[in-house]
């Protein structure tokens, strides 16, 4: 399995009001009424009830803000904004702070599902990032170490398939060479 490791992505513009990026370390909370998740993933939307969900799943994890609350907007309210505090604006009014944590130790983090993670016995604490609003942060895979380790295994399977071959060479002159004898 390949190692959880938590390192900026880049951040990427998409002028969409409800894609927030955060910048520098750091994870949106998300909850779907039974459990708590976190992640990266900035692509937000409101749903029929108003709240705030993370679209990075079927829409049931609802963002919380930093006391651990779902945020809800007035669906027929007008626009919503964030802003580079995490402070989310209905028109004028605040309708909350976007929560964000801190992992005391990310390798302890687990990941769920393609962008949720799950803190396993890793603490987590409150933490003040920078948003950066009409924007998500791109893949942080490193795309030459996942192409060293594709060819690292490519190579031990052809070793391995070759290995076989000589085995299934060996038995089969050892079955000719015995039934010749016999």
């Amino acid at each position: 399995p390949m190692n959880f490791r938590a390192s900026q992505g880049p951040i990427e513009s998409t002028g969409r009001a409800l894609d927030v990026a955060i910048q520098g370390e750091g994870y949106f909370v998300v909850n779907d009424g039974e459990q708590t998740r976190y992640t990266r993933n900035g692509q937000f939307a409101v749903n029929s009830k108003g709240e705030l969900v993370s679209s990075g799943g079927d829409g049931r994890w609802r963002v919380l803000d930093e006391g651990n609350n779902r945020i809800v907007v007035d669906p027929a309210g007008g626009d919503v904004t964030v802003t580079g505090d995490g402070t989310i604006l209905q028109g004028r009014e605040v309708v909350g702070v976007l929560g964000a944590v801190k992992a005391a130790e990310t390798q302890g983090m687990r990941k769920v599902g393609e962008t949720l993670f799950d803190r396993g016995e890793t603490e987590v604490s409150p933490v003040r990032p920078k948003f950066v609003s009409g924007a998500i942060e791109g893949s942080n895979v490193d795309v030459m170490t996942g192409l060293t380790s594709m060819i690292e295994v490519t190579r031990a399977y052809e070793m391995n398939a070759n290995i076989l071959r000589m085995h299934d060479q060996m038995t089969n002159e050892v079955v000719n060479t015995v039934g010749r004898l016999a």
